[in-house]
């Protein structure tokens, strides 16, 4: 069977990348499970395995790979800097506060060990609401789930840096590097290899944590696919000699480089595969679970001895229901609303998966 290229897969029903993401939304949930229940003396076996990269790590890389080719393919495809800016706005943020202001006016008032009149009269309640919508992550609300390090919702931090990756693609946009593939793939090129070259710290690698470092390049390596997608043929050959090649390979930071592009590689040739796309989903609720996965296993962790099995399947379960919840009555409003503000005209050649964008 010839491989598709990337054009073909993220074109109509070509691809089915929303399983891709609530599998990847899941397995957060599952790696986050390790931290907030140290009882069960149980440590993230990926990390065990391999020890440069982690189950909830890998998982994170492939959602910025994802919206790598996805944001890119709809701005390249629709030609609006407006549409771009009001669709990127209407996705991520109203969803953002829902999590936020249910996490500091509903969720912390049941479980602070304050006085209600004390923890509404805290500053921290609001500093945490505020810091939160405008992308300076605050963990902790007064006195609210004191029982770990975490806070109340460790998976907030990422969205810093994927609203940082869309201004990076617009203003790139507008200066106008795509009108020539050849200079953008070079720029793509550059962020992807930042991180095992001497530039490492200099473009976006600010951490020397590859959680973090790594998020650019993986988001890079997604727009140099969309650049590129009548070109790029996926096939299972090129992430398995990636996933090789860091077996051969010295270097901290060439192993966990090579791991994440040969998972995100691999996950979009799995997408478009017939037997995965056969598996429909109805509703986009990754995103969901992922903003909610934190706050409601922790719940879970603090007051219930339930084992890792009950506990995570419980936790994925709720979590599910509440961000279907958020996509029926948040996020899909919204996203409909910003098709009302901003009009495509190019909608024929947009993909199913682009809406859910």
């Amino acid at each position: 069977m010839r491989g598709k290229t990337a054009d073909e897969i993220i074109s109509r029903d070509g691809n089915n990348l929303d399983i891709i993401r609530l599998l990847a939304a899941i397995s957060v949930i599952i790696y986050h499970s390790f931290a907030l229940n140290p009882q069960w003396a149980l440590t993230d076996p990926i990390k065990n395995l391999l020890g440069y990269v982690t189950t909830g790590g890998l998982a994170v890389k492939i959602f910025f790979f994802i919206s790598g080719i996805l944001v890119t393919n709809s701005i390249l495809t629709r030609k609006s800097a407006y549409q771009f800016i009001v669709s990127r706005v209407l996705r991520i943020f109203p969803a953002l506060v829902f999590v936020v202001f249910c996490s500091g006016f509903i969720i912390g008032p049941i479980f602070t060990s304050l006085p209600i009149k004390d923890y509404f009269s805290s500053s921290q309640l609001y500093s945490y609401v505020f810091n939160n919508i405008i992308l300076s992550t605050q963990y902790f609300l007064p006195e609210v789930l004191t029982g770990n390090k975490y806070g109340i919702n460790g998976s907030l931090w990422t969205i810093y840096y994927e609203v940082i990756a869309y201004i990076v693609l617009l203003l790139l946009y507008l200066v106008g590097f795509h009108k020539s593939t050849f200079i953008s793939s070079i720029i793509c090129m550059i962020i992807i290899i930042e991180p095992v070259t001497p530039l490492k710290g200099v473009l976006f690698a600010t951490s020397s944590h590859n959680a973090i470092y790594l998020l650019a390049p993986c988001f890079a390596l997604g727009a140099l696919v969309a650049l590129n997608k009548k070109c790029y043929k996926s096939n299972i050959k090129i992430p398995a000699m990636l996933f090789l090649l860091q077996f051969l390979l010295p270097g901290e930071e060439i192993k966990p480089t090579l791991m994440c592009f040969s998972l995100c590689l691999a996950a979009l040739h799995l997408s478009s595969l017939d037997l995965v796309k056969k598996i429909k989903i109805k509703h986009d609720i990754s995103y969901g679970v992922y903003l909610w996965g934190f706050p409601i296993q922790q719940i879970f962790s603090q007051y219930f001895s339930f084992g890792f099995v009950i506990n995570v399947t419980i936790s994925v379960i709720v979590t599910m229901i509440i961000a279907l919840a958020s996509w029926l009555f948040i996020e899909k409003p919204s996203m409909n609303l910003a098709k009302r503000i901003a009009p495509s005209k190019y909608l024929p050649n947009c993909t199913k998966t682009m809406h859910n964008q």
